[in-house]
């Protein structure tokens, strides 16, 4: 059932990595995903734990590595090939299309490949520092009511319980 364990600093970088979980597990084939929650008992069976996407109408996606990726538009380049994007550089990638400085904390790279040369030439990839307590500095902290909105949402979602 599980394909690999990863420790998550494998997987994560930053000042922040402390609060990823401490192993991620990359279920084989994506074919299986846990439900393990805090109101089941330890010692519940592997076939209450481990549930099939494809058989359980409750799940509502499921994630896995490879996607496709499709651009349009006046600065991109017709025809062009994609090799080694991964989902991190869709953030950067349009940061800078819509002519914002990219943060430098922030993972992914601009998706230069896909962008006309005249565009990047009169458009220079621009950063800006940032400090992991920026969103808090500027008053973008949830506010209690929005934080409920948001775990509601992501437990519609299927992502808690």
């Amino acid at each position: 059932m599980v394909d690999k364990v990863y420790k998550r600093e494998e997987l994560y970088h930053g000042d922040q990595v402390h609060k990823a979980s401490d192993l991620i597990i990359k279920w084989d084939g994506y074919r299986y995903k846990s439900r393990i929650n805090l109101e089941m008992e330890e010692k519940s069976s592997a076939s209450e734990i481990m549930i099939d996407p494809a058989k359980d109408s409750k799940i509502s996606s499921i994630h896995k590595l490879n996607g496709i990726f499709m651009a349009y538009g006046d600065v991109i380049k017709r025809g062009s090939e994609l090799k080694g994007a991964q989902i991190i550089d869709l953030a950067p990638t349009i940061l800078y299309m819509m002519g914002e400085p990219i943060p430098d904390s922030m993972d992914g790279k601009v998706l230069t490949d896909i962008l006309k040369e005249d565009y990047l030439n009169k458009n220079p990839i621009r950063f800006r520092k940032t400090e992991h307590d920026d969103v808090a500095r500027q008053g973008g902290a949830y506010t209690d009511e929005e934080a409920e909105k948001v775990r509601k949402r992501l437990q519609g979602l299927g992502y808690i319980e």
